[in-house]
């Protein structure tokens, strides 16, 4: 789990940041990888098997959380612009928190801006 939050916390500030400089492509994929670590959180955290990228989205729509999480990245994937992408991110980025705190396997991650639950994230990782 710790590796996805940090792929997660590595690239966040990027779909902004490509979109300041008008790199709406770059966003998108940037975008979609996040998306790919939420999914595969989602599988650890619900202690199921993820498969390879053949059969991952389809297996992804079986899990509980998948009801919460594919409206959200529908919208992140159809967003037009960076800034719309960027906050249904951060929805996707507060429910995972919530389901991360329903494990209690931390102190509970904070979902009130990107910095507070980064450096949370960075701390559970570390230990």
């Amino acid at each position: 789990m710790a590796c996805e939050w940090e792929k997660i916390s590595c690239e966040e500030a990027f779909v902004g940041r490509c979109g300041d400089v008008g790199d709406e492509v770059g966003s998108k994929i940037i975008a979609s990888r996040i998306i790919q670590s939420v999914m595969s959180l989602c599988f650890l955290m619900e202690k199921e098997y993820a498969p390879y990228s053949k059969w991952f989205g389809t297996a992804f729509s079986k899990l509980k959380s998948s009801k919460i999480f594919l409206p959200i990245f529908d919208k992140v994937l159809k967003s037009k612009t960076w800034k719309e992408r960027e906050k249904h991110l951060s929805k996707s980025y507060e429910l995972l928190a919530k389901k991360h705190n329903n494990l209690e396997i931390t102190e509970p991650l904070h979902n009130k801006s990107y910095k507070i639950l980064w450096e949370t994230i960075r701390c559970y990782i570390c230990k």
